[in-house]
């Protein structure tokens, strides 16, 4: 009976790591993506949360951020992001 009850334990110990060790993962890929200076579409989405599909075509039609091109790679800055996102602020009306 003990030994159930230990094993029992062991195995939502380990789940629990296991859901955290995931999270802190996620948490430092998101971490190392705000310290790049260059950001391909898939980090905007992973950062920004900007569809890549949608970063395509602000690219073919514009009005979309600034970006950088080398090659056929595309990369965007965190500044360029965040002047993108000022330019689209709306006001509140009181």
């Amino acid at each position: 009976m003990e030994s159930e009850l230990i094993s029992s334990v062991r195995e939502i110990l380990g789940q629990s790591c296991d859901a955290f060790r995931s999270k802190l993962l996620e948490v430092a890929e998101l971490e190392r993506l705000q310290r790049k200076q260059l950001l391909t579409p898939g980090e905007v989405f992973a950062l920004y949360g900007f569809p890549v599909a949608t970063q395509e075509t602000w690219r073919c039609r514009g009005g979309g951020p600034d970006y950088v091109k080398v090659g056929a790679s595309v990369y965007y800055t965190h500044d360029a992001i965040k002047r993108f996102l000022a330019d689209r602020r709306v006001l509140g009306h009181a």
